[in-house]
């Protein structure tokens, strides 16, 4: 971590290699010297990370207008069977699974068939004994004021694994309450994505897998990308299996809940790339979709939130970035910049690396920017 930090201070380095190889350095085996009087030399990714052969492993792609610019794997995708991670290794992506669900929610909008401003009981009439008129468009920005059902989960200390949407959606009932009223404030909770994933299946009148297939996944030909419902769509020997680290050892996370939309999506290196290149593109997404995807939300005030369909939201010296974390079985950070049509992925299946995430996603956008990491990104 001392030497990623090292890194972090850009002026110590070329330009050439803030721009490109630098960006990649930050999680690969590869030498760096630091400009100047001194070097600071990374010799290997086991002294950055702390990894070694028979340790978790992890993965990185940079995509710059479509071609890939850099594309790194380290490590084990299993442990115990010493599958090693490779561009086609099946991460769990966690919370980026978002954007994956605002983006099926708009298509069903075009399609005429949803209407964002509308009620969220009209659909989900179980949760109609909540108080406030929650919208749709409440759900997508996170001010719908439903509290995180981990929490309630937590506070009733009941498991999680293997609970579904309707088992969420009935706790959501018998809590009975909100957090705050709807519009006036704005609180990320994995709540509101679940939901956003059972209204598109009730009203496409498939399952959210299905239409996300049919949607998105079929038609950029991403061949490693499902919603994972309880089996698994992939061999086994592609998937990244995801570790904690206890001591010196690391254990295997145990099998979690089973809802969809805030997150449960597992996907590659390759098909990410595919998709964020189809994104930012400007072929497969529309102009008004791709505005709307990228453009922050509001509370009824008319305060903008920093948040859109599915990504976080900044601007920094006038460019525009998005990004999101991922945190489950496996962790993860993406990170756009639309307007460059530059789009950074990080994965791994070593749940302790959460802060080298953090460190990767402030670094991409500090090499992408001419005066340092927007303060969003420092909290990150």
């Amino acid at each position: 971590v001392n030497c990623i930090q090292a890194l972090l201070d850009k002026k110590a380095l070329t330009e050439e290699s803030c721009r490109s190889d630098w960006i990649a350095g930050l999680v690969l085996i590869q030498d760096f010297e630091q400009a100047g009087a001194g070097a600071v030399r990374i010799s290997s990714l086991r002294r950055t990370l702390e990894l070694g052969y028979y340790s978790p492993g992890s993965a990185m792609l940079v995509v710059d207008h479509g071609s890939v610019l850099d594309q790194r794997t380290y490590g084990m995708a299993n442990i115990e069977n010493q599958w090693v991670v490779s561009p086609n290794t099946v991460f769990d992506i966690a919370s980026i699974s978002k954007a994956f669900t605002a983006y099926c929610t708009l298509c069903l909008e075009v399609e005429g068939k949803l209407d964002l401003a509308s009620p969220m009981r009209t659909i989900i009439p179980e949760l109609s004994s909540l108080p406030g008129n929650i919208t749709i468009e409440n759900l997508v920005y996170h001010t719908s004021g439903l509290p995180e059902y981990f929490h309630l989960l937590r506070l009733r200390r009941q498991p999680y694994a293997g609970l579904r949407n309707d088992d969420i959606i009935s706790l959501l009932a018998s809590h009975a309450e909100i957090d705050f009223e709807p519009g006036t404030a704005a609180r990320y909770s994995n709540s509101n994505y679940m939901l956003l994933s059972e209204i598109v299946s009730r009203v496409s009148g498939v399952s959210f897998a299905e239409y996300m297939k049919s949607r998105v996944v079929d038609p950029l030909g991403l061949t490693h990308t499902y919603v994972f419902t309880g089996i698994h769509e992939v061999s086994e020997d592609q998937l990244a299996q995801g570790y904690d680290r206890v001591g010196p050892h690391f254990t295997p996370v145990p099998p979690g809940s089973l809802t969809t939309g805030g997150g449960n999506i597992r996907s590659t290196l390759r098909d990410l790339a595919l998709w964020y290149a189809a994104l930012l593109g400007g072929r497969y997404v529309d102009v008004d979709t791709y505005e709307r995807i990228f453009t922050p939300g509001k509370r009824n005030s008319g305060e903008e939130i920093a948040y859109g369909f599915g990504w976080f939201l900044g601007e920094w010296e006038g460019v525009r970035y998005a990004f999101h974390t991922g945190y489950d079985c496996c962790v993860g950070i993406t990170v756009l910049i639309p307007e460059r049509r530059l789009a950074m992925i990080f994965l791994s299946n070593d749940r302790s690396r959460e802060n080298i995430r953090r460190l990767v996603g402030r670094a991409v956008i500090q090499a992408w920017m001419e005066d340092g990491v927007p303060g969003d990104l420092e909290e990150l």
